[in-house]
């Protein structure tokens, strides 16, 4: 889906993948999330060791920021774009006071029958297209995807 320099292109044409990528970032996918759900576990720990996902909120239709929950004296955050596969996005620099929520708990429900291992869920939020979930005991954040 998304195409790196490094896979052959050149650099005349850095442009057209920038505007691209935000094109995919940003816009809305075709499928939006209702009914079966498929969902993936994303490693946060493989990005940052000390991070521990918390409260989570969407800046796009497919990508989310997740706060780390010890981070409050100095705000620490990752992105991470719900695509197929995921991709961590990095630091975020986001600032933003979030409540921790339980966006869209059928989502939640779904995916907690499916895997027992996302049974503790700490904190969700979804948009349209995508949901996401933080859990209690987890460096993991769940993606979850239109079926």
């Amino acid at each position: 889906m998304f195409v790196r320099l490094s896979d052959g292109a050149s650099l005349g044409a850095l442009q057209a993948l920038v505007v691209r990528a935000s094109r995919d970032a940003l816009g809305e996918p075709g499928s939006r999330l209702s009914g079966r759900t498929l969902h993936l576990l994303i490693d946060l720990g493989a990005e940052d060791r000390r991070f521990l996902p918390g409260t989570l909120h969407f800046v796009a239709p497919t990508v989310v920021c997740v706060h780390d929950r010890h981070g409050a004296a100095s705000p620490r955050t990752l992105g991470v774009w719900l695509v197929d596969p995921p991709l961590v996005l990095g630091p975020m620099g986001c600032d933003a006071s979030v409540a921790p929520s339980s966006d869209r708990l059928d989502v939640v429900d779904d995916v907690t029958k499916q895997d027992a291992r996302a049974n503790d869920v700490l904190n969700s939020a979804a948009s349209d297209w995508r949901a996401a979930l933080t859990l209690e005991t987890s460096q993991f954040v769940v993606g979850v995807y239109p079926a």
